[in-house]
């Protein structure tokens, strides 16, 4: 691919991604102490959801509501006022 390609893709805009292309990740939930885990779905650099890791090995798939809710509050318009 020639540096002229290179460019003229830079400007094509970008498409959402599809499921397939959705990443999975295991993270946890850092709101209180039992540090929860939790598998986070990211498509285009953002988190689009948030579920329990049945496979953590302490929470084995629990996680309170504060974490659930991690992702609304992590969004909220009103946080970064």
């Amino acid at each position: 691919m020639t540096s002229n390609e290179n460019a003229s893709n830079a400007d094509k805009p970008r498409t959402q991604s599809s499921p397939a292309e959705a990443e999975r990740i295991r993270t946890f939930c850092r709101v209180c102490e039992p540090a929860c885990g939790l598998i986070a779905t990211v498509e285009d650099r953002q988190i689009t959801r948030l579920e329990p890791d049945k496979d953590h090995p302490i929470s084995k798939g629990f996680v309170c509501n504060k974490g659930i809710y991690g992702l609304d509050i992590h969004n909220d318009p009103d946080r970064l006022r």
